[in-house]
């Protein structure tokens, strides 16, 4: 049930080659090849963000942000090994152009407070 946020800055989505759907299948992919996720309930989206800043003035450099949230129980060294997969594998979707970054964070949602319920 892992759930994969993707953040891309404007100007790095309006680069000629930008593809919001290309990384999200980037990142699932990694997941999936992965093999310690359950992939048949797993969600992901991505959004654009028109305001943000990386510095102060800002000079133009631009990023994109990966979240992977998942349920505890998965050791460090697994949640590290994710993290390096997604990067890779996002960072390769990234068309070239504008100057920017790419970075991901796996956090482990709470048990407790996560609730679901299924429609139709």
């Amino acid at each position: 049930m892992p759930h994969l946020i993707i953040e891309t800055t404007a100007d790095i989505a309006a680069a000629p080659g930008y593809d919001a759907q290309e990384l999200i299948r980037a990142g699932l992919g990694a997941l999936q090849e992965i093999g310690q996720y359950d992939m048949s309930s797993a969600k992901a989206r991505a959004r654009v963000l028109e305001d943000f800043a990386v510095d102060h003035p800002h000079d133009g450099t631009g990023y994109v942000a990966v979240q992977l949230r998942v349920l505890p129980g998965r050791s460090q060294e697994l949640r590290t090994r994710t993290a390096e997969a997604i990067l890779e594998a996002v960072a390769g979707a990234v068309p070239e152009g504008p100057a920017g970054s790419v970075s991901v964070e796996v956090v482990e949602m709470v048990r407790e407070s996560y609730v679901k319920r299924k429609l139709g």
